[in-house]
């Protein structure tokens, strides 16, 4: 029985996709060790505590040691999904802190601007 040409586009569809998926594997795992050191520098900038053990990176909130993420220097789909949710609660924690520093900032900017009487009238 012959391939129509429907079926043959979809079979060379499949191929393409297949092998582009191929390629965006190889290009994760030659990323994987730069972006790992790169999530671990940001984590340590927020405060979080890294340590290694067994060969594994350990990292976690200094305030939380429920939530550990293990990660290894060796790429795999594992150490990918745990280096994607730590770098998201990274992005959020970074988010929050400058979130909390303008919040401050505009705090200390507005009491600059009021007078002594303003001042003693708030009670500050």
């Amino acid at each position: 029985m012959k391939e129509g040409k429907l079926e043959k586009l979809a079979r060379q569809a499949i191929i393409e996709y297949q092998e582009f998926q191929d390629a965006q594997q190889q290009k994760d795992r030659e990323a994987y060790p730069e972006r790992l050191m790169k999530v671990l520098e940001r984590a340590s900038n927020v405060g979080y505590e890294i340590k290694v053990k067994d060969s594994m990176f350990l990292v976690s909130d200094y305030n939380s040691y429920l939530n550990v993420v293990k990660l290894t220097s060796t790429y795999s789909e594992q150490n990918t999904e745990s280096l994607n949710e730590l770098e998201y609660i990274i992005t959020v924690e970074e988010t929050r802190k400058a979130e909390a520093k303008r919040k401050s900032e505009l705090k200390t900017t507005a009491l600059s601007k009021l007078t002594r009487e303003e001042r003693d009238v708030l009670g500050l």
